[in-house]
């Protein structure tokens, strides 16, 4: 999907962050790339926040929340602070009058995504997004289309993987990554990602789950050194039904892990009555039936970058997230940058769509509690 450059002409659009860790790794640059302003970093420790401030360039670095969510000069508060404080910090925001970008998982549960949704619908004029930057690779914008287009047929079902090494080492530490309360686990992580993209890929809502999350290192040491149990999870086997279309209700299948060394890169696949999709190592392939039935020769579908939107590493990262960030980041610059962000809800997702995905998450958490017993979801 094709994007006009950012207009060098237009007004900037400046951002505040909350949070040290993701923001920096990768919005901050993500973000600079797509033409956005850094100009506040928020922690709770004021020492932290002005040191890593000076470190990365922004003129602002500080833990009071106040002041930052009281300056003019703020017209977008992105949130990426651990789970459990993302209501507090969202709510603030839009109190304060500002457009709000919100990590993921969203909330720690629908009760707390309800309240975030109503303090959203209360401010009309204001962005209120969740930071799912998938939506926005072009890549995936071309996979909707054919889609939409029944380039696949009907719909027989939809496989996901994603797998890492990135908590296999019993040496990482307890953190709330650990901490099923506090919003840890690769469920909600990336359970949360690929939930929200199927439901922008295919259209259709999540109507039941049936999940086991299991936690792989089952203790680890705090930063004191003391052992915690692990309560969060490691790995998540997940189906989900998904509402039917003109033919009956289909499956997806989940299968999220951080316990594979050498993981191979994430795929995703789209199969129905007329051909199948996938893609893989940033590429979308295809493969459909002829008039006769014999299959076709393996098609490349990828949408050719246009080069002054080509997207290359982001500060030492590159790879579907980090990317997709900067063409988030784009797309922020140019509905803001016009003053009226309102189309971009079209493409973006909204802490609605928070809330929808935030239902799944809970749904899987009380299946896998339950022995992998179908859970159903009612519907927003």
């Amino acid at each position: 999907m094709k994007r006009p450059s950012p207009d060098p002409t237009l007004p900037p659009v400046r951002v505040a962050f909350l949070g040290t860790g993701w923001a920096l790794r990768t919005q901050v640059p993500a973000f600079r790339m797509a033409g956005l302003e850094a100009v506040a970093l928020w922690n709770r420790s004021e020492e932290k926040a002005r040191r890593l401030a000076a470190e990365h360039g922004i003129p602002l670095g500080t833990a009071d929340l106040g002041g930052i969510l009281e300056r003019p000069d703020v017209d977008l508060v992105s949130v990426t602070t651990p789970p459990h404080t993302h209501r507090e910090l969202a709510l603030a925001a839009l109190e304060a009058g500002k457009h709000v970008l919100c990590e993921k998982p969203f909330a720690l549960d629908a009760g707390e995504a309800e309240t975030m949704v109503a303090a959203a619908r209360a401010r009309p004029d204001r962005l209120a997004l969740v930071d799912h930057e998938l939506r926005f690779l072009p890549v995936f914008g071309r996979l909707r289309e054919l889609l939409a287009d029944g380039w696949a047929g009907e719909l027989f079902h939809v496989e996901a993987t994603h797998h890492s090494a990135a908590r296999l080492d019993p040496e990482i530490p307890f953190t709330w990554w650990s901490d099923r309360a506090r919003g840890g686990g690769y469920w909600g992580a990336i359970g949360s990602h690929y939930t929200d993209l199927l439901r922008f890929l295919l259209g259709r809502r999540v109507t039941a789950v049936s999940a086991a999350l299991r936690t792989l290192v089952p203790e680890r040491r705090d930063r004191e050194g003391r052992p915690r149990p692990v309560s969060a999870d490691d790995q998540a086997l997940v189906t989900l039904r998904l509402a039917a279309g003109d033919g009956e209700a289909a499956p997806a299948l989940l299968h999220l892990s951080t316990g594979v060394a050498g993981a191979p890169p994430p795929r995703l696949l789209v199969a129905g009555s007329r051909g199948a999709l996938r893609y893989e190592d940033r590429r979308l392939l295809g493969q459909r039936l002829t008039a006769r039935g014999a299959v076709r020769e393996l098609e490349d579908l990828t949408p050719e970058p246009v080069p002054e939107q080509d997207v290359g590493a982001v500060a030492g990262r590159d790879d579907d997230w980090s990317r997709g960030s900067v063409y988030l980041g784009r797309a922020l610059r140019e509905a803001l940058g016009e003053g009226d962000g309102r189309g971009l809800t079209a493409r973006a997702a909204t802490f609605e769509d928070g809330l929808r995905t935030q239902r799944v998450l809970d749904a899987g958490r009380a299946s896998s509690d339950a022995a992998g017993a179908w859970t159903e979801i009612e519907d927003v």
